[in-house]
């Protein structure tokens, strides 16, 4: 999360959010919290925005990160593909803990079980094959497939698998979701998410976000989120605005999104990802050897 003067961005995974929250800092200012975090301050009148990429795009991406072991232990590739903690290694940590910082290893402890509670049933046999070289297609795909699908909606979040809205939606519109709720106990409040017209009327009346920048139209949506939020820029800051939205930092080494995807997958997306794909106008990655003067969604 990033808190600025009249602005606090929210930071979905996957969305530039460091390159976005960096463009933030030099061009108006401003303090960067935890990244990732909910609107956990009062907002004291300033804009709240989040930011947003094609799904089918984010999904190559996620999983492209995963395979290149990023992350960290509660990165998603790790919570699928490895056993929770043993009870000696909560002991190990922990002493490493108390030597190294003289102090109860509380904070270990308590992430040791929540670890084991995420983790506790996650057939990590079937997940492990499907990280593997990111320039592999079939892999990406069998990945996808276990990822929208519904039964595995427990593996991903415990919230999600307790929550109607793995019926209707996909892992990313959850993502979308638990960053950007008002309330978190929604999500799995039973009969909150009945139908897609459901989740529709929640994105609209239960969320905290008053804007949104698409990461594919950054030197447009960025410029318009900041003076909807009541930043006057001078003529420096609009040059260095422009020269960051021209830059790109932190790029996945992977092949394009369109490569990734056939016929069923990109139909799989679409549909799981319905809300996202409709309310922000994405459409799939162009087909390889398709008409080159449609439309494609934007790398």
């Amino acid at each position: 999360m990033f808190v600025g003067e009249k602005l606090i961005y929210l930071q979905m995974q996957k969305t530039a959010s460091t390159h976005i929250a960096r463009i933030l800092a030099d061009v108006v200012g401003g303090e960067q919290h935890q990244q990732h975090l909910r609107l956990e301050i009062d907002p004291e009148g300033r804009s709240v925005v989040g930011s947003i990429r094609s799904p089918w795009s984010w999904y190559v991406s996620l999983w492209a990160y995963g395979c290149r072991g990023g992350g960290g232990r509660w990165g998603i590739r790790n919570l699928l593909t490895q056993p929770p903690p043993t009870a000696l290694d909560t002991a190990r940590e922990a002493l490493r803990y108390a030597r190294a910082k003289r102090a109860f290893p509380r904070e270990v402890l308590d992430e040791h079980q929540r670890l084991r509670e995420h983790q506790r049933g996650t057939p990590v046999e079937l997940w492990r094959p499907v990280y593997s070289d990111p320039t592999d297609a079939g892999a990406f795909r069998q990945w996808l497939r276990l990822v929208l699908d519904p039964t595995r909606a427990r593996d991903l979040h415990p919230r999600f698998g307790a929550s109607d809205l793995r019926h209707h939606a996909g892992f990313m519109t959850f993502r979308y979701f638990r960053l950007l709720a008002r309330d978190l106990d929604d999500l799995d409040r039973p009969g909150q998410f009945t139908s897609f017209d459901a989740i529709r009327e929640y994105d609209a009346t239960s969320t905290v976000h008053d804007d949104m920048i698409r990461i594919e139209h950054l030197a447009e949506d960025l410029p318009r989120v900041l003076t909807g939020a009541g930043y006057e820029l001078d003529d420096d800051q609009t040059a260095r605005l422009r020269e960051w939205c021209g830059a790109r930092t932190n790029v996945s080494p992977h092949e394009d999104d369109a490569f990734y995807y056939d016929d069923e997958t990109r139909a799989l997306v679409a549909d799981r990802e319905r809300l996202l794909v409709d309310k922000y106008s994405y459409a799939p990655p162009l087909v390889p050897g398709a008409d080159p003067g449609a439309t494609p969604a934007d790398a």
